[in-house]
């Protein structure tokens, strides 16, 4: 394993070498731009923020692609063939698949693989500069992005949802993609390019994976501290190879095949390969062998030929002349030696053949030559060059001492040489053999450059299996092409065969054995692939066509028949789902025919016209021939017929018989044969007559008392099915809600002529509207006292018909379930009291609301004379109240009082003080009312509230209470800021007086639409419903068993009512018992050009 700090920064992009590599890049090309184009929404989509995460991550992959790239040493890396390069060793950054991975998490599979893009591009760039063994980069993107953003169903889908498991994915489908990129990249031969790409493909395989793993590991850890930053996804669809049966069957299968495929394809490649290798070792073994013994033979004829012709006579005896013409003789006759040389005894040479040559011999040759003539052995030379030529010196004594005989046989020339070389040839059409000499230079060779040329046998050889001797090497040509070495020794020489096989004729023969068996293997695959898709079909097209059956179900077709001829469970389950049809749509015409008769009878009130569909329906629900109903009196007689079917009009002595037998039964009266009635004691067929054969009968009942009897009768006989008895009693259950309805509809038709004969005649004006304040009823009374056109209100909005606020504040919006009650000035001067309330159902839903106005016009002016008169005698008691303090102050000074007479002292003052408080009330009532003295400017609420509550903390304090202010809205409006103030005081004092101990009272300010609202909430004890009608009326005080202590005159709030409505106010409260109560006074913003004096 070999890490580096960083790739080379050289950008260079080469194309690739073979044809079919254009192709392919092509083919990569188009398919990153088609699966950009489709992903090009997530890749628009993202906003702002994710484009700065996108950009970062890019600057981060620009960084992670050239650092730490990953290398791992193949155990077979060869050079590339006829180049004298050396091999480039598969690398990848160590962490380049990081932001790729975070990119698919935190942005989306568009974003994640353009990413990949850019990341291949640089990696093609800066490191291998072959553009297509990049785009595995962009395969890994695209599988890894998939697995991360799918949001499929099952324990698999949140598997592979894992960033780890996606990187390793992503990281495996990339991996088998770079097999292509390196074989484009190879020229030669397509085999040879095979066997070339095939180490690099494996050495790729580890730092690919370990690539994906670090950084799935890393991503991992990213996701697990900022899980908030992934896309959130939610499971939301069934994988896509199981949404059908089909898919599940053929996925699996498939994936088998593929799996079976590729081990089968692996064996039997090997396999071929092994054999492959195997024959052709034999082969070359065999050659090498038959070599090995030739060359022995080779010598050994060599010596014997020489020797036999050193025993012609004429090379003892003869002369020079004669000896020269014996030996070329001899040379026409066995071209074996080149050259032939007689040498005397004593060493000098006596003659030779050819003559047209003159030999001199070499100085081994001498030293040969002389051994010869000492010893009387035969000699052998080495192998020598002579003229550029490989030549074999032999030497043989003539007769006994007489001389030598020399023979030079030119080993290129040779014919015993040349049927030697040619039998090391050829070995699997494409060997090469050559024979080595001890001191290793190539003796017998093909190409005559060769020869003589030096051979050491390379020691770091890998040695292969020995056969026979010879051993086998994984040896290379010069030129980088690998090869088989089969070495043979010499058997009885020193002499060594050589034959060199090239590794693609082993490739080729291994293709020749395995293309018939992959053939058969592929044809098997296919028809496999047919056979388990016809099975599939055949098993899924049953199933799909209930599958449609059950959806034609689903969406009501129940007019379509289910035929399956089957008898398997198929067939059976095809039976069960057309009984099923046929039953759901006998249901179905029962509930669509009991619909048209619900319909009929609700949308019907008269019995006339609503009781002939509801017998029609009856006829259709069974094959009755006649359906009569008969309506019963209170006294259960007989009072009304309808008939629909063959019969009289009129009440028959049968229609009694059935009404005396019906009507007291609670079951229906069901007859399948008339005949046997007789028997049972129920009727007397003679009564029916010939026409019908069956009866049923059904009482029709307002719950527990009967109304009406419904009967049928069939012309034939008939059974009686449950579920046809249950359509017929809830059609005479209709019958019993059409007869009701028409009942209640005449009893609320009486009603409702009585209620408008009230409503017209009332002088009270009544208005009704719904929950969206449209009005539904507005009474002549109403209209009158508004100056309506009659009936023009009708359908208005309420704002929309009147004009006056007060009106309009009777019908709040929004579903209030207040009451509220106002005082509405009419424009001849009348005063109206209005009093609306809310219209609730029983689940509290509002309906609407109803609003009934009376004039109050003379009780208006009795009110004024009142007040007038209370203002009156106030003033006057103002002067014997002051007499009366002054006298009773001064009782002290005129001598010690007495306990009880201070007693009594005290109650008097009292008394006076609270006569005091109530005149100096009763004469701010009225001088408010009079609108004496009053001063309308500009002033804050808000300073108001705080001043109210700095004033009384002190007194809210010393009972133990927490009073403080809310949300203080710092508006100005135009008012009075004294009577402000006032009522403020006036209510914070209430809250303090009826709350407990430790109790809190919060006062605040706020705006609220077009107005200001000023709030005191408190935790007391809370005010009635009952009570609050009346809370703001003078003098009046709520009287329960908490309050007795309590002093006070039961004017504090009419003041405030009076404040808040010369400000053009209102003031209303919010309160349960035991929650305390929020008291709210609401004053209009107005203009601010209004603050003036009021005098």
């Amino acid at each position: 394993m070999d890490i580096d700090w960083i790739s080379g920064l050289n950008f260079s992009i080469q194309f690739p070498v073979r044809p079919e590599g254009l192709i392919l890049l092509g083919i990569y090309l188009l398919t990153t731009l088609l699966i950009l184009f489709m992903l090009r929404h997530s890749i628009f989509a993202m906003r702002r923020r994710e484009w700065l995460i996108f950009f970062a991550l890019g600057a981060l992959t620009l960084v992670l692609s050239i650092i730490l790239p990953l290398r791992f040493a193949a155990p077979d890396f060869q050079p590339v063939p006829n180049l004298p390069q050396d091999t480039a060793v598969p690398a990848a950054p160590l962490f380049a698949a990081l932001p790729l991975l975070l990119a698919a998490l935190w942005l989306g599979m568009g974003p994640a693989v353009l990413l990949s893009a850019f990341s291949a591009l640089i990696q093609a760039g800066l490191q291998s500069g072959q553009i297509t063994q990049r785009y595995e980069v962009i395969a890994f993107g695209l599988v890894a992005s998939f697995f991360i953003a799918q949001y499929y169903r099952g324990k698999l889908a949140a598997i592979l949802r894992r960033p780890v498991i996606a990187s390793l994915c992503g990281s495996l489908v990339a991996w088998a993609m770079m097999l292509p990129s390196f074989f484009v990249y190879t020229p030669g031969r397509p085999l040879e390019a095979l066997n070339y790409a095939w180490p690099l493909y494996l050495a790729a395989f580890l730092p690919i994976l370990t690539q994906g793993l670090l950084s799935g590991l890393l991503v991992e850890i990213i996701n697990a501290r900022w899980p908030h930053w992934r896309r959130r996804q939610i499971a939301t669809q069934d994988p896509v190879w199981s949404r059908t049966l089909g898919r599940q069957l053929l996925v699996p299968f498939i994936a088998f095949t593929l799996l079976v495929m590729v081990l089968l394809l692996t064996v039997v490649s090997a396999v071929a390969l092994r054999q492959a290798t195997a024959q052709a070792i034999a082969q070359m073994s065999r050659d090498a062998q038959t070599a090995s013994s030739d060359i022995e033979d080779f010598l050994r004829s060599g010596q014997n030929l020489l020797t036999t012709i050193a025993t012609e006579p004429l090379l003892q005896t003869g002369t020079a002349q004669t000896q020269s013409t014996s030996l070329s003789a001899v040379m026409r006759q066995e071209p074996y030696f080149e050259q032939l040389l007689l040498f005397a005894v004593n060493g000098q040479l006596a003659s030779y053949a050819p003559l047209d040559q003159r030999p001199a011999p070499t100085l081994e040759e001498q030293t040969l030559v002389q051994r010869t003539l000492q010893t009387g052995a035969p000699q052998r030379s080495e192998v020598f060059a002579m003229n550029q030529q490989a030549y074999l010196t032999f030497v043989v004594p003539i007769g006994e001492g007489q001389g030598a005989l020399l023979g030079r046989a030119n080993l290129q020339l040779n014919p015993a040489a040349q049927r030697l070389s040619d039998t090391l040839q050829q070995t699997l059409g494409a060997g090469v053999g050559y024979i080595v000499d001890n001191n290793q230079r190539i003796v017998i060779h093909p190409q005559a450059d060769q020869v003589l040329q030096n051979w050491p046998l390379n020691p770091t050889l890998q040695s292969g299996e020995s056969i026979n001797g010879g051993t086998v090497y994984n040896d290379r040509f010069p030129d980088g092409t690998p090869r088989l070495l089969f070495v043979q020794l010499g058997q009885g020489s020193s002499w060594t065969t050589a034959i060199e096989l090239p590794r693609i004729s082993v490739l080729e023969l291994a293709l020749q054995i395995s293309a018939p068996l992959l053939a058969l293997l592929f044809l098997i695959l296919i028809f496999a692939s047919l056979g388990i898709l016809v099975l599939t079909r055949a098993i899924t097209r049953p199933i799909q066509e209930l599958s449609d059956a059950a959806e034609n179900i689903t969406h009501g077709r129940l007019d379509q028949p289910i035929v399956i001829e089957r008898d398997d469970e198929v067939g059976r389950l095809a039976q069960s789902f057309e009984q099923m049809r046929l039953s759901l749509k006998a249901r179905v015409d029962d509930l669509s025919l009991l619909l048209h008769v619900s319909q009929t009878v609700s949308a019907s009130l008269d019995i006339e016209q609503g009781v002939p569909p509801l017998l029609d329906g009856v006829r259709q629900a069974t094959p009755a021939r006649v359906a009569r109903l008969i309506t019963l009196n209170e006294n259960g007689e007989p009072r009304d017929l309808f008939s629909r079917g063959e019969g009289p009009t009129e009440l028959t002595q049968l229609d009694r018989v059935m009404v005396k037998l019906t009507a007291p039964s609670e079951q229906p009266i069901l007859i399948d044969n008339v005949a046997k009635a007789r028997s049972r004691a129920m009727l007397d067929p003679n009564m029916i007559g010939p026409g019908l054969k069956a009866v049923a009968a059904f009482p029709v009942r307002r719950q527990t008392r009967p109304i009406a009897v419904l009967w049928l009768g069939y012309a034939g006989l008939h059974v009686f099915v449950e579920s046809e008895v249950n359509v017929l009693a809830t059609i005479a259950g209709q019958a019993a809600v059409l007869l009701e309805n028409a009942r209640l509809y005449e009893a609320s038709e009486g009603g409702r002529r009585q209620l408008a004969a009230v409503l017209t005649s009332t002088n009270d004006a009544v208005i009704v509207t719904d929950p969206h304040n449209r009005v539904l009823l507005c009474n002549p009374a109403a209209e009158q006292a508004f100056e309506l056109p009659a009936g023009s209100a009708i359908d208005q909005i309420i704002d929309d018909a009147w004009a006056e606020p007060s009106v309009a504040r009777l019908f709040p919006a929004g579903g209030s379930t207040e009451t509220r009650t106002e005082e509405i000035l009419l424009g001849d001067g009348r005063t109206l009291y209005g009093s609306a309330s809310a219209i609730i159902n029983s689940d509290g839903e509002v309906l609407g609301r109803v609003a009934v106005m009376r004039d109050i016009t003379h009780l208006k002016e009795l009110d004024a004379m009142k007040s007038e008169f209370v203002a009156t005698v106030s003033h006057d008691l103002r002067a014997p109240l002051t007499y009366m303090r002054g006298y009773a102050t001064m009782l002290p000074m005129v001598g010690p009082l007495s306990p009880k007479q201070q007693d009594y002292t005290e109650k008097v003052m009292a008394g006076i003080e609270q006569m005091t408080e109530l005149i100096d009330d009763l004469l701010d009532l009225g001088r408010i009312e009079a609108g004496v003295g009053l001063v309308r400017e500009i002033c804050s609420l808000g300073d108001i509230a705080r001043s109210v509550v700095e004033t009384m903390k002190p007194q809210a304090l010393s009972r133990g209470l927490m009073l403080r202010t809310g949300k203080l809205s710092e508006r100005m409006i135009p008012g009075d800021q004294g009577l402000l103030r006032h009522a403020t005081a006036n209510l914070v004092e209430n809250a303090i007086k009826y709350t407990p101990t430790d109790g809190t009272i919060t006062v605040s300010v706020e705006e609220q639409d077009s107005a200001m609202v000023i709030a005191v909430k408190d935790t007391g004890i809370g005010i009635a419903a009952a009570d609050q009608v009346r809370l703001f009326e003078r003098f009046y005080r709520v009287k329960r068993r908490e309050t007795v202590d309590i002093k006070g005159s039961g004017l504090g709030l009419a003041i405030v009512k009076s404040i808040a409505q010369w400000h053009r106010g209102r003031v209303w409260v919010e309160s349960q018992l035991g929650e305390g109560a929020t008291f709210y006074i609401l004053i209009p913003f107005g203009e601010m050009s209004e603050a003036t004096t009021v005098r």
